[in-house]
C-alpha cells in the first residue's frame, strides 16, 4: 500500500478516474461529481482529461441531476440511459419530454423503440397543429398511445409512415433510391401505386416489359 497526500479535489479525481475505469459508476454520480469539481475551479480542458468524454457531453452529464426525481433515479439504476434524455429532448413541451421518459421507463424501452416513439409523437403534435392552424382554431394535442405510436415507422425513401412490419431496412443503390423517391413523390402514398406504375408502363411500351435488368445490345 502506498499513502500518499491529496486535498479533497485531486481524491475526488482519483475516485472517478477509478471508478470510470472499472465501469462501476452511474451517470447521476458523475454529474455530481462533474458539478462538485466545477465547484472546486476544474477548468472545461481539466475536465477532459479526467472523463472520457468530450466537453460538450461532459456538460450534458453534468445537467442530468436536475431532471425529474424519477428521471434521476431510473438514470442511476440503469433503466434508461443519457441517450434516452437527449431523444427525448426532441419532443415540444417539458410535460411531453417528462411523459416520453416515464412511458420508456416503465415499459422498460431501449434508445432504438424509443427514438421510434418520439419521432411519432413530434409528427403527431406537428400535424394537430398544422390543421389547427390552418383552421384558425386552439389545437387539440392527442393523447400519446404508445403501443400504436412505436408500431410506426418512417419510410427513409418515400418519407411516409407506415407500419412497422412494412419497414424493412435493405441495401439500395443511388439510382433506386432517387427513382423510388421521385416516383412516390410523384403519385403518392396510394395503395394503388403498383396498378399506377403498371398501367404506365404498358401504356408507354405497349405492353409490360420483362422484369431485370435489360437485355446487352446485340
Amino acid at each position: 500500500m502506498k499513502v500518499i497526500d491529496a486535498d479533497d479535489k485531486l481524491g475526488l479525481i482519483m475516485n472517478i478516474v477509478e471508478n470510470v475505469a472499472r465501469g462501476s459508476y452511474d451517470y447521476i454520480s458523475i454529474s455530481r461529481a462533474i458539478r462538485r469539481l466545477k465547484e472546486m475551479g476544474s477548468t472545461p480542458e481539466e475536465l477532459e482529461r479526467v472523463f472520457p468524454w468530450r466537453h460538450r457531453w461532459i456538460e450534458f452529464i453534468e445537467q442530468l441531476q436536475d431532471l425529474p426525481g424519477d428521471v434521476t433515479e431510473a438514470i442511476a439504476s440503469r433503466k434508461i440511459t443519457p441517450t434516452h434524455v437527449q431523444l427525448a429532448l426532441n419532443l415540444p413541451t417539458p410535460h411531453e419530454v417528462h411523459d416520453g421518459l416515464r412511458t420508456a421507463i416503465n415499459l422498460g424501452w431501449d434508445t432504438g423503440t424509443f427514438r421510434t416513439y418520439v419521432e411519432n409523437r413530434v409528427e403527431q403534435i406537428t400535424r394537430a397543429r398544422a390543421e389547427a392552424l390552418a383552421k384558425g382554431v386552439e389545437p387539440e394535442i392527442p393523447p400519446a398511445a404508445p403501443t400504436q405510436l412505436i408500431a410506426i415507422k418512417q419510410c427513409l425513401v418515400c418519407g411516409y409512415r407506415k407500419p412497422a412490419p412494412e419497414v424493412t431496412v435493405q441495401l439500395v443503390c443511388d439510382t433506386c433510391q432517387k427513382v423510388a423517391k421521385y416516383v412516390t413523390d410523384v403519385i403518392g402514398p396510394d395503395e394503388d401505386i403498383l396498378n399506377t406504375i403498371y398501367a404506365a408502363l404498358q401504356a408507354y411500351y405497349g405492353r409490360p416489359r420483362p422484369p431485370g435488368p435489360p437485355s446487352p445490345p446485340t
